[in-house]
């Protein structure tokens, strides 16, 4: 099994029917709930939604999915930069900016 057929069959998702954009949209659900209730990270959050959406397009049968599919992504983003936003940033990050 290559890779291709691996990630599809760990995700197990139908055509990009109109079934398989719901199985997309409850799985990406599931994964915001779980990191706005900090039981995930915010970088496995992105892996996990990436993970998703690469399962999805891998899964898709023709272009015409790509807007809803756009625009379940753009929802996802948004979301979880809003969370991002309200957590502030990170106490123990150290500054990217440099100080001459």
């Amino acid at each position: 099994m290559d890779k291709k057929q691996a990630l599809v069959a760990k995700h197990n998702l139908p055509g990009m029917s109109h079934a398989g954009m719901r199985a997309y949209e409850r799985s990406t659900r599931d994964i915001i709930w779980r990191f706005l209730r900090h039981r995930i990270s915010f970088p496995k959050c992105i892996d996990l939604l990436d993970d998703e959406l690469a399962a999805a397009v891998l899964r898709m049968t023709t272009s015409e999915d790509l807007p809803a599919l756009h625009a379940l992504v753009l929802s996802n983003n948004e979301a979880v930069m809003l969370e991002m936003e309200r957590r502030g940033p990170d106490p123990l990050a150290t500054s990217t900016h440099y100080k001459a």
